[in-house]
């Protein structure tokens, strides 16, 4: 939820940071979306085709995903809580 909000906030940031701050983001709601549904159930999600995806692409930050996989995050239990938007 970190990389999240600091993408947001540092939209200057380099894009080589900016994509290594996305693919945390997406492994994050990736990982979340297993533990909450289970790996089987959970790679049929949205968030498993980020992550399979993010291996391998070098294209920018998608901020729609950005901001919905932020919305996912912020409703999972034991995601701690700094940044209030």
């Amino acid at each position: 939820l970190a990389s999240c909000h600091m993408l947001r906030d540092f939209p200057d940031l380099d894009e080589t940071m900016r994509r290594q701050l996305y693919r945390r983001c997406v492994s994050s709601a990736w990982k979340a979306r297993r533990q909450l549904e289970g790996a089987d159930r959970a790679l049929l999600s949205r968030e498993f085709l980020r992550y399979a995806c993010s291996q391998w692409s070098l294209r920018p930050v998608n901020d729609k995903a950005l901001e919905e996989m932020s919305r996912f995050l912020a409703h999972v239990k034991g995601v701690r809580r700094t940044h209030v938007h």
